[in-house]
């Protein structure tokens, strides 16, 4: 792999304030395990119920996040942009995606797959730990959020 490609996606990375906790040795070393797509307004990055175990890091544009209602009409439950991430729940547990992510705009990915997160975590141990406490907090904060408005909801 080509040292100027990692600088690249490193650069990438750094440019969003998803990467606001690492220094840049670290996010050099988290770029050795990213891969860069691409997707046109309108293309899926992910499909409802597809087992693909990877995390996408939000560059530049901006995506839908689409859950099946009951009358199998594609409800939107959020927008995300650059610095957000997709795919959290799968990467960690493995199980199919949760909902469909679709391209609201031109869009560049950083992916992280879980293979490459296992050669991360074995290769450089304490970045895998501060990356996996990082989307821990992450999905606590999620799921407090889905819990409020569940809550709220019931009244």
């Amino acid at each position: 792999m080509a040292a100027d490609d990692v600088k690249a996606r490193a650069e990438l990375l750094d440019a969003t304030r998803w990467a606001n906790e690492f220094a840049w040795a670290e996010i050099e070393s988290l770029a050795v395990h990213l891969r860069v797509e691409r997707r046109r307004k309108g293309e899926v990055v992910c499909r409802e119920g597809a087992a693909e175990p990877s995390l996408f890091v939000i560059a530049t544009g901006s995506v839908s996040i689409l859950k099946q209602d009951t009358g199998e009409q594609p409800k939107l439950l959020a927008r995300l942009g650059p610095g957000q991430t997709i795919g959290e729940m799968a990467l960690l547990d493995g199980q199919p995606r949760s909902a469909t992510v679709a391209a609201a705009e031109d869009l560049v990915l950083l992916v992280l797959d879980r293979a490459a997160l296992e050669r991360l975590v074995d290769e450089k141990p304490r970045l895998g730990v501060k990356l996996l406490w990082k989307l821990a907090r992450f999905l606590s904060q999620r799921l407090r959020q889905t819990s409020g408005n569940l809550a709220d909801k019931l009244k």
